[in-house]
């Protein structure tokens, strides 16, 4: 996952379904109102590019999420291949629960950290519109 630009943490805590935007102008934007109103839309518009990159960034963790997953599943065939039996036991407690974390992760914590994004996305594009369609006025 990309890190937020100029910051040390990834766009993602894995804990959270909503955000709530409140933008608002300074005093000296308040003065004037068109160029506060252009610089929000600018900010929005990035902000919302740059939660379309984490979106696509998202979308290849998932793949190799499910490749992972994938993987663990065929490594525990180890059950028919003749080991000593502690060996065995420790071999499969690993891969299920190396399997057990990436199903949790690529069917429920992916996904909603997916919908996160797209509705942080659409709310976005819906405060672009409607500063935009104010600053036509």
């Amino acid at each position: 996952m990309g890190r937020v630009p100029g910051r040390d943490y990834s766009f993602s805590d894995h804990e959270a379904v909503s955000t709530v935007l409140k933008v608002t102008p300074t005093m000296e934007q308040k003065t004037e109102p068109n160029q506060s109103s252009e610089d929000n839309v600018r900010i929005l518009k990035e902000t919302r590019q740059d939660l379309t990159l984490a979106l696509e960034d998202l979308k290849s963790q998932q793949l190799w999420t499910r490749i992972g997953l994938l993987v663990s599943l065929v490594l525990s065939l180890f059950w028919f291949i003749p080991l000593y039996d502690n060996l065995k036991v420790i071999v499969l407690l690993v891969v299920t629960l190396v399997v057990a974390y990436l199903f949790g992760k690529a069917t429920i914590g992916l996904r909603m950290e997916r919908k996160s994004y797209r509705e942080c996305i659409n709310n976005l594009s819906l405060k672009i519109n409607s500063l935009e369609n104010k600053g036509k006025k």
